[in-house]
């Protein structure tokens, strides 16, 4: 078979086009590959996928973009994630593409989404024993999904995220080896904050 298509059978049957959201740029093979994330395509047979242009991103498989709404960033590890999360003035929503984040810890944020695209098991932050990763203060929201935190330390309470008069959200998470020399080794929340893990 030629690229963009595959036998189920090496070297019976017929070849079957891979469909869109899959690809295949090798001949004589008996599966299609996934676009990757931030690729695509939307036609059947293709031999590769596309990047997706700046202001859009897709999951991976994707037969179509999905665009970036006002407020949401998607970032790479090699980008200064860090410095766009403290910056935004309102809400922010960012994607993580799969990868290992380090070099920002301490961040102090407004209200933010942090959303790993492809969860927990291939996107973690380290904050490599330099400090929290997270403080939330006055009236804020942070929501974490996805996602694995690993070397957060605090001198004072809450290793990894430190909450007060805020609310958090958690799902799908792991922290690991975050410790604080007060309370609270990942999590520290004053009783007048709320805190959901999902």
């Amino acid at each position: 078979c030629a690229a963009g298509a595959f036998a189920a059978l090496p070297g019976m049957g017929a070849c079957e086009l891979c469909p869109p959201g899959q690809f295949q740029d090798s001949i004589g093979e008996t599966s299609c590959k996934v676009c990757p994330i931030n690729t695509w395509t939307n036609r059947s047979g293709s031999p590769e996928c596309s990047l997706c242009p700046p202001g859009k991103f897709s999951r991976p498989g994707a037969e179509k973009l999905e665009l970036c709404r006002e407020g949401e960033i998607t970032v790479t590890p090699e980008q200064a994630w860090g410095d766009i999360v403290e910056e935004a003035e309102d809400f922010v929503l960012v994607f993580l593409q799969p990868g290992y984040y380090t070099g920002y810890c301490n961040l102090r944020v407004r209200a933010l989404k942090l959303e790993g695209i492809m969860g927990k098991n291939f996107t973690t932050i380290d904050c490599a024993q330099q400090g929290r990763h997270f403080h939330i203060q006055g009236s804020r929201n942070l929501s974490l999904v996805g996602l694995t935190f690993v070397g957060g330390v605090s001198e004072g309470d809450g290793g990894c995220v430190h909450v007060a008069q805020s609310g958090v959200h958690v799902r799908e998470c792991d922290f690991k080896g975050c410790r604080a020399e007060g309370s609270g080794g990942a999590f520290f929340v004053t009783q007048d904050s709320t805190i959901d893990f999902a």
